[in-house]
Parts: C-alpha cells; sequence; structure tokens
C-alpha cells in the first residue's frame, strides 16, 4: 500500500485560534463517562511524578519531537504516530491500525495518556514500558478504578481526523473538536477494536456500531402470538445452518469431549528440528539448567542462558503437583541433561513431552535465531506484504491473527478454529454481531475444529497457532494445509529453528525470543510473567531466505 510519509502532507498558511469543544453523545453516556474522565485525569496529575522519577525520555522519541514539533512546528503529531506505526495499514491519507490498548495516543487532548511525552510511535517499546509502569504505579497508589477505566476507554473504536485547521476526535460516548495544524484535505487515523461501551451510540458512520435492525420478538404482533402458541408441529424441523456460531459452540460438551484427542499426537517437526540443532550447536556441553513448570507456559532454560517457554496443555491441578513433577525431571538431569531420552519415552508423547520438547528446542533454537542464517530472514517490523490477497483464510486457535484478518485484509470468507471455542459461546455471539454490522460484506465463522480439513481444503491462507506443537496436532495440520497458498504457524510456542516448518510449506513464523530472566519472573511475578508472554514481548517474523525479497520495511519517520 502506498506509504504517505508526512513531508507530502499539504498544510495551508493559516492557523484558527486556540479552541477545544466536547460534546456526549448521550446524557447517559455524559453521566456515566464525564466523571471516570476525571477521575483518570486527577490520577494522571498526582500518579506522574511518582511513575516518572526515574524515567528517562526514549531516544526515539526525542528525535520523533524534534522532527515534528520543533523543526515542523507541528500543533497535532497523531497523524505522523500512525505513518510510524509497523502495523499500520495506510490508503491514501487514511491511517487503520488495530486496536494498540494502552499505547493508543488518539485521544491525547483529553488529557488521559499514560505518558509524559509523546510516543514516536503506537509500537514503541520503550514508550510502551514507561507506560505499563505508569499504569502500574497508578494501581498501587490507589487509583486501580481509574486505570482500568482508563485501558478501557483506550481499547475502543475511534476516529482521528484533520481539515482546514479542525481536528476532530470521535469516540462511541463522545466528539471533541479543537484547533490543528490546517491541512487542504482530510487525514484520519482509525483505531480498529471489536470492545464496545455499553454507553456507546449506534450510528452509520465509524467508529460507531451500525444500529440494530427492529426484532420480530419486541413487536406486539408477536407479543399476542405468544398468548395462542402452537402446540405441536406435524412438519420436519428445519437443518440447521452450519454457517452459524450458535450450531457450531452452543453444543454442551463433557469435559472428556473437551479434551484435546489422545490420539493420534506425534512430534516429528520437532524431532527433526532437534536432530538438525545437534549438527548445528555444541549441544554435548549444554544441559539443563531450570526449569519451571506451570498453567499455562513451561520454561526451560539452559547452562548458556538460553531460554525457551511454550504453551502447557498438560494442566497441573495444583502448585503442589508442578513442584513435585519439576522434582522428579530435575532429578533425571545428571544422567539426561537434555532430557531427551526422557522427551522420547513412549510410542507417542504425552502433553507434558510434547510441551517440555518444544521449550528444549526453543531454548537451543535461541542462540541461532539471534545470530540469524541462511535459512530464514528475521525481521521485528510487520509488514502487510505478509498476507497476500486471498479469498479465504482459517485460524488455527482462537485469537492470533483473527482480528488482524478480519478487520484489516479484503478477505471475504474467514473461518476461526478452535478445540475450546465451545467455552466462549456467549463472547462469540456478540463479536458476530459486531462483525455483521461493521463487515457486512464478509462471511465469519467459528468451529470446533472438527471441521479443519474440510475448511483448509478450501482456504488460499491458514494461520496455525503455534502451540499446536505442544499438543502434537502441528504435524497432520501442515499435511492439510499443503494445498494453502499461504501458511502462518504464529505464537510464543513458535520460536523454534524454522527450517522444517518452512520446507512443510510455511511462509511465516511470527513469534518472540524468550529473554534470560524468564523462568525467575515466573517464579517470583506470575502476573508480570503470563502478561509478558501474552502479548508484550517484542515480535519477530521469520521468514525463508527465498521469498524474504518481500519484506521492504516502511521508511521510519
Amino acid at each position: 500500500m502506498p506509504v504517505q510519509l508526512i513531508d507530502n502532507i499539504r498544510r495551508s498558511n493559516f492557523s484558527l485560534p486556540a479552541f477545544q469543544r466536547i460534546s456526549w453523545v448521550s446524557d447517559q453516556a455524559r453521566a456515566v463517562w464525564e466523571p471516570r474522565l476525571q477521575s483518570i485525569q486527577g490520577a494522571r496529575s498526582r500518579n506522574f511524578a511518582l511513575a516518572t522519577r526515574k524515567q528517562t525520555l526514549p531516544e526515539c522519541c526525542r528525535a520523533f519531537r524534534l522532527r515534528m514539533r520543533d523543526d515542523r512546528k507541528l500543533l497535532d503529531v497523531q497523524f505522523a504516530q500512525s505513518l510510524n506505526t509497523g502495523s499500520a495499514i495506510i490508503q491514501d491519507r487514511v491511517v487503520q491500525i488495530f486496536s494498540p490498548g494502552i499505547m493508543n495516543t488518539l485521544p491525547a487532548r483529553l488529557d488521559v495518556l499514560p505518558f509524559a511525552h509523546e510516543p514516536c510511535s503506537m509500537d514503541c517499546q520503550a514508550s510502551r514500558a514507561m507506560a505499563e509502569a505508569w499504569v502500574k504505579t497508578g494501581r498501587a497508589n490507589g487509583f486501580r478504578e481509574a486505570m482500568d477505566d482508563l485501558e478501557t476507554l483506550l481499547s475502543w473504536p475511534m476516529e482521528w481526523s484533520r481539515l482546514h485547521g479542525i481536528a476532530e476526535l470521535k469516540l462511541p460516548i463522545l466528539k471533541l473538536v479543537a484547533n490543528t495544524d490546517a491541512t487542504a484535505q482530510a487525514y484520519r487515523v482509525q483505531i480498529l477494536s471489536d470492545n464496545y461501551p455499553d454507553e456507546g451510540v449506534s450510528g452509520l458512520n465509524f467508529p460507531f456500531a451500525r444500529p440494530h435492525a427492529a426484532k420480530v420478538s419486541d413487536s406486539k404482533s408477536f407479543k399476542d402470538g405468544l398468548a395462542h402458541p402452537i402446540v405441536k408441529l406435524n412438519g420436519r424441523q428445519p437443518r440447521s445452518s452450519q454457517n452459524a456460531v450458535a450450531d457450531m459452540v452452543a453444543r454442551q460438551q463433557s469435559v472428556a469431549q473437551a479434551i484435546l484427542p489422545a490420539k493420534p499426537r506425534s512430534s516429528f517437526i520437532l524431532d527433526e528440528t532437534l536432530t538438525r540443532l545437534r549438527m548445528r550447536l555444541p549441544t554435548a556441553a549444554l544441559s539443563i539448567e531450570a526449569i519451571f513448570l506451570g498453567n499455562p507456559f513451561n520454561v526451560i532454560r539452559l547452562s548458556d542462558g538460553s531460554t525457551g517457554a511454550c504453551m502447557n496443555y498438560f494442566r497441573f491441578k495444583s502448585g503442589t503437583a508442578a513442584e513435585k513433577t519439576t522434582e522428579g525431571l530435575v532429578a533425571r538431569l545428571p544422567g539426561d541433561p537434555l532430557l531427551t531420552r526422557y522427551l522420547n519415552e513412549g510410542n507417542e508423547p504425552d502433553l507434558l513431552q510434547l510441551s517440555l520438547k518444544t521449550c528444549l528446542v526453543s531454548a537451543l533454537s535461541r542462540k541461532l535465531l539471534e545470530k540469524g542464517s541462511p535459512v530464514f530472514r528475521m525481521t521485528h517490523q510487520f509488514t502487510p506484504g505478509f498476507f497476500p490477497p486471498a479469498e479465504s483464510a482459517v485460524v488455527i486457535g482462537f485469537g492470533g491473527y483473527m482480528n488482524y484478518l478480519i478487520h484489516m485484509t479484503d478477505i471475504k470468507r474467514i473461518h476461526i478454529s478452535d478445540q475450546w471455542i465451545w467455552k466462549r459461546t456467549r463472547s462469540i455471539r456478540r463479536r458476530l454481531e459486531l462483525y455483521k454490522q461493521m463487515f457486512p460484506e464478509k462471511v465469519i465463522t467459528f468451529s470446533d475444529g472438527s471441521d479443519h480439513r474440510a475448511r483448509l481444503a478450501s482456504a488460499n491462507l491458514v494461520s496455525i497457532t503455534a502451540s499446536a506443537l505442544c499438543n502434537g496436532t502441528m504435524d497432520q495440520l501442515l499435511e492439510d494445509s499443503r494445498g494453502c497458498e499461504t501458511v502462518i504457524v504464529q505464537g510464543q510456542s513458535g520460536a523454534i529453528f524454522p527450517e522444517v516448518l518452512f520446507e512443510k510449506g510455511v511462509s511465516l513464523v511470527s513469534t518472540t525470543l524468550k529473554p534470560a530472566g524468564l523462568l525467575e519472573l515466573a517464579q517470583n511475578e506470575p502476573q508480570q510473567f503470563n502478561a509478558l508472554l501474552e502479548g508484550k514481548l517484542p515480535i519477530s517474523y521469520m521468514v525463508p531466505r527465498a521469498q524474504s525479497g518481500s519484506l521492504t520495511p516502511r521508511p521510519s519517520l
């Protein structure tokens, strides 16, 4: 897509006097959120002295401010920040970004952002760390409710625009207009999100949710008909639609049905990757230094500090059970330094073996991934080129690139397959209602994975959760995806040397490299540990060298 650099913006030679006005969408929205905004603003003014005392302005943000404020004399930097965001989709003068959460800078005029500076982008890792520290300090100093409200507000869809010296910020609950830099053309930044406040109104244009059609069940004639019910229907009942999420996720399943299938599990990709790592590394000199077992992640650290972490489907019933299992594994280490004998006991790996094998392969891969290889190219910048045009896509594993494919691509048919989808019945119903309003031209479906082969057979693109390595289904999923033009493996568990994955048809591995201190964090700060593995580590993108020419980084501001 075309890149609209800040230098090309047409600025007019006039300026409006300073002003700012807020209009609420309803009395209810104002009654609920005006005191909350005041509380956030009050917490912000008192919190900065505590949270930013030892923080210094990131150099990238310092240089950004110098160019935008001092050199170009801009009043608003929201458009520049959005252009500088790696995941942004830029079309003409409109920038779309899927919600960056706490890094959403659009409501700057509301005086609520968790920054004492202007971030250079909405994916600046240094600024994110400072914002998270700010929120953590706020919660620790009595502002927990205000911090919760702030994170909620920043997660909504919203739009910032400017034209002829007037900036307009639209949220589901209010509209703010203010003076800004004068431009002859309109420029917009849209934050896309599924989150929508109860107090938000409906509307025909973004970011407002489309109005619901009147329900037949609300009509007087329908209610009158309830007084004369039909006792018995002689006709045949219609078959359920295969596309309706209700048919797929509302089925009541027992615990025995819900667990991952016991057979067949396989680990060919992990085993073959381990074999090739032995050829590239002095593995005889390495041993496992420490192990952390828990729900939902396990961690292994090697004697050279290399660390691997992945999803654990074994699910310990208590901390005591995890400790006893850890003790048993540690007792094996003197005779089996890398637990390779243990990990290959039995004809078929169990879920704990698979998880630990993935952790081990990940830890052994760590230095090769960091160093680089002729096999792959690694970049830390997202590009829409990762997702070539496609008619239909399948996402294996709830989450992942589901939101990106729905919100940021033109793919018409998107199916999400997950073993545990039945647990999310209510939230998926709400999502589908919102998707239908926002993307009426798209067909978005969900299922429990029982039909994934048929789905994959007709898909152009598939995104598979990397945790499929940890439950023994990755080998089969890649086999069933052979006809797909684009195959992506995504997730924390995918930080393995990617050669075998590429040979199996994978075109992109999206994952994170694990820091050496992760294991201590898991032991001492479990909430921070889980938060880190649920989206707060920098993402690394690996592609085969043969196709790396398509990865052209976007010019930075």
